[in-house]
């Protein structure tokens, strides 16, 4: 269960900031081995659980009321009591554990996706039951494969319930990235190759991300001290910090940016992330991979054009409003309801515009003071 350190910086991943500002992620060209465009999960992960204090230096600003543009600045001290946050975190795990105990297929879900699993149960075993039971539900099997990217040694990640998983949902390029992921994670280069051929022709992307923060929030609504905030709170610090292995396929780019067949298959990869993913980091990833052919094809301009794109998303992203319009959102529930529908309709960069946009707008209203810890544990 997440707590109100991890949650900082989940806040701040939101908008890759501390992607883009980490010196793992500094874009030059060069011909070492080890290129600086790889892009590496575990240093995300470590930027995650980085002291609250640190965290919340970075995402605070002093701000006045006479500049332009000004958004109410919130910090988290201000917005969240770190006793009663981590009161209700707990609060919230004994009472998914409890669903275990369900007969409804809602709440076995819900146990199934978000509970810790008890003694004896992984998360893929209680995927794999859940699936048996109640066959091809979208967000189970995205589970599936996001479980069995990372165990892919894994007996039970075998190739018929791949294919079973991918034939439920089959026009959905989020399914196909995480066979693509899959299958690096293996090193299997047909795989590799199989995944980006189907991807390219998918008819849509749904990483189900807002649908599982949602769903996440609503299990929640039927424990004792109940907090709808909180719990979105909650659920979207749990969602926002799951990432895939990106360097395992900005590697295999790397290690085959000369060979015609993989590095055509890496740009279209790349133009299909940037393009038509609705996930930020996705998008980031897509430019730098194809920075990475590029730069190998000798094609300046093309290069040159993909940094200028990376720096401008930087740019924009690293910005004091986004940070703080980021802030305020987890302070204003409906701010963040907001930012969750304009994700799911619009995707991820457009909606962190409009959260700029309607933070501005909000923080016009001189009586408008969301900040100072509200979010208690009253029930509802």
């Amino acid at each position: 269960m997440i707590n109100k350190a991890l949650l900082v910086s989940a806040i701040i991943i939101l908008g890759v900031w501390l992607l883009f500002t980490s010196p793992v992620q500094q874009v030059k060209p060069d011909t070492s081995d080890e290129s600086p465009l790889l892009l590496n999960e575990r240093k995300v992960h470590s930027i995650v659980k980085t002291d609250l204090k640190e965290s919340t230096a970075i995402a605070t600003y002093e701000t006045t009321n006479n500049e332009k543009d000004y958004i109410v600045d919130c910090s988290l001290e201000q917005t969240i009591d770190d006793k009663e946050f981590d009161e209700y975190s707990q609060s919230a795990k004994t009472f998914l554990k409890s669903l275990s105990n369900s007969n409804l297929k809602d709440k076995k879900l819900e146990y199934t996706l978000f509970s810790e699993p008890l003694e004896g149960d992984t998360r893929l075993s209680l995927l794999l039951k859940f699936n048996e039971s109640f066959p091809n539900n979208p967000l189970v099997l995205q589970e599936i494969m996001r479980e069995c990217e990372n165990l892919n040694d894994n007996k039970e990640c075998n190739t018929k319930l791949i294919e079973t998983a991918l034939a439920s949902d089959k026009n959905n390029g989020a399914m196909w990235l995480k066979l693509l992921f899959f299958n690096a994670s293996r090193e299997d280069d047909e795989g590799i190759i199989y995944a980006v051929q189907e991807l390219v022709k998918s008819t849509y992307f749904d990483d189900g991300f807002v649908r599982r923060v949602k769903l996440y929030s609503k299990s929640l609504e039927g424990s004792i001290a109940n907090n709808n905030h909180f719990n979105l709170i909650i659920a979207f610090g749990e969602e926002v910090i799951k990432l895939p292995a990106y360097s395992t396929i900005t590697k295999w780019c790397k290690q085959n940016k000369n060979s015609t067949l993989e590095a055509d298959i890496c740009l279209q990869l790349g133009n299909y992330m940037e393009k038509r993913s609705k996930v930020l980091i996705d998008q980031v990833i897509g430019i730098a991979i194809k920075k990475i052919i590029f730069e190998a094809q000798g094609k300046l301009s093309l290069f040159e054009a993909a940094d200028i794109e990376f720096k401008n998303t930087r740019e924009y992203l690293g910005n004091e409003q986004v940070v703080k319009a980021s802030s305020l959102m987890i302070a204003d529930e409906s701010l963040f309801k907001s930012w969750l529908n304009n994700y799911e309709n619009y995707g991820e960069l457009k909606a962190s515009k409009l959260l700029v946009e309607e933070a501005i707008n909000l923080s016009k209203n001189e009586n408008y003071s969301p900040c100072e810890n509200e979010t208690t544990l009253t029930s509802e």
